[in-house]
């Protein structure tokens, strides 16, 4: 049986972003830390996402390919992000932006040579963060036919969570479902971001059965917010 407490504690979770991630064939950058690399100020407010330094000033908005750039229109390549409050965009539209041509790397993170005759050491492997698709949604009533409230799982929450959020919380929900979830290898995955906080996670898992051999299905999770609890309905096709 799924966990309430297990979904609540996803969705108000607050994990560390990478420094670079891929949604949609784009590669986005940490905003946190692409200013803190190259000596900008960040603020993120009701009015919108506002770096500055370097004579400019970049204002971006939240799931929007428009922008500012010192007062003028401007318009990105792919729309800013602001998952549970971490901003993100597009790393060459930053990059073009304060004309800096390469992301700086932390020295703490830099490969050091080998002294001659020493031994060779194995740099740890690094896990990638999850990616996936972002989608918008213009109307909300192509939600309704997918969503069965009758067997929805409700979540109470003071606060409307993120597209991360959901995205990790679908995961979660799909791991539960799963005979082997540490077999799991997840593909395909999309977040449709509808309006009225509705939100689909589409994707394909291949994973271990009870028997032990890896089958593949297609899974698919629904959420909504009331504005007093969150409403999620998953569903795993069957698998071949």
């Amino acid at each position: 049986m799924r966990s309430v407490i297990l979904m609540a504690a996803l969705l108000s979770g607050t994990a560390q972003a990478a420094a670079t991630f891929t949604a949609a064939g784009v590669t986005y950058v940490d905003l946190k830390g692409f200013a803190q690399d190259n000596g900008l100020t960040l603020t993120v407010s009701g009015a919108g996402i506002v770096l500055k330094g370097r004579g400019k000033t970049v204002t971006l908005y939240p799931y929007s390919k428009a922008a500012k750039l010192n007062a003028a229109g401007w318009t990105m390549a792919a729309p800013a992000l602001l998952d549970r409050g971490t901003p993100s965009a597009p790393l060459a539209d930053m990059q073009r932006a304060f004309g800096v041509n390469t992301m700086p790397v932390p020295s703490s993170t830099a490969p050091t040579a080998a002294a001659p005759g020493s031994a060779k050491t194995t740099a740890p492997a690094v896990t990638p963060a999850p990616t996936y698709t972002v989608i918008q949604v213009a109307e909300v009533a192509t939600f309704d036919g997918l969503f069965d409230s009758s067997n929805a799982l409700k979540i109470p929450q003071g606060f409307t969570p993120s597209v991360d959020g959901v995205f990790r919380t679908c995961r979660a929900m799909i791991n539960a479902d799963l005979k082997s979830p540490a077999t799991a290898q997840y593909s395909s995955e999309t977040v449709m971001i509808y309006p009225a906080n509705h939100w689909a996670v589409l994707g394909t898992v291949d994973a271990q059965n009870g028997y032990g051999a890896l089958v593949r299905g297609s899974f698919s999770c629904f959420m909504r917010w009331t504005g007093s609890e969150m409403q999620v309905y998953d569903v795993i096709s069957t698998r071949k």
